[in-house]
């Protein structure tokens, strides 16, 4: 079964939740922590079933991304906004013995550094700038969510405030 967190279907928190699952990252401060794993409990998918994930790239700028939103600095919002910064891409994860004995080895070819390091530090840089705009333009509201709002109020995936809003 592959789990599509960019289908529609799927809300911004249970990608978030997903990624503070499985990846390491320093986070400064204890009410980071906190929300780390309150998200974790709350909006984590199972994935008992699931052979394939499918969502965004676990990638650099994303991390300072959801690191500013889970240290309450920035709104659900425009931690949506800034998911599709600098076209950084999706990424697939085999996360079953079925899936990986699916795959058969076919060869290789080399990706040399030289051009390929160039477009990713593009992309990188794109989407870091990008990011510091949305910042500068981003205009505070009483009715924005914070990571805070979301845990203090209860919140879990059904509630409509956070419907789904992150696909291709």
């Amino acid at each position: 079964m592959v789990l599509d967190l960019l289908d529609g279907t799927h809300g911004t928190l249970e990608w978030v939740a997903l990624l503070l699952k499985n990846r390491h990252f320093d986070l400064r401060l204890p009410t980071a922590a906190l929300a780390r794993e309150q998200l974790v409990k709350r909006f984590c998918p199972n994935l008992s079933g699931v052979d394939v994930v499918v969502g965004y790239r676990a990638d650099d700028s994303y991390f300072s991304y959801i690191r500013s939103f889970i240290e309450n600095a920035l709104p659900l919002s425009a931690l949506e906004e800034a998911l599709v910064l600098g076209d950084l891409g999706e990424q697939t994860v085999l996360v079953s013995g079925k899936a990986f004995s699916q795959l058969a080895f076919e060869g290789y070819e080399i990706a040399p550094a030289e051009r390929y390091y160039p477009r990713f530090t593009s992309r990188d840089e794109k989407a870091r700038t990008g990011f510091y705009e949305l910042l500068e333009r981003q205009q505070p509201s009483l009715s924005d969510l914070f990571v805070l709002d979301i845990l203090r109020e209860e919140m879990t995936s059904d509630d409509p405030r956070l419907q789904p809003r992150i696909s291709r």
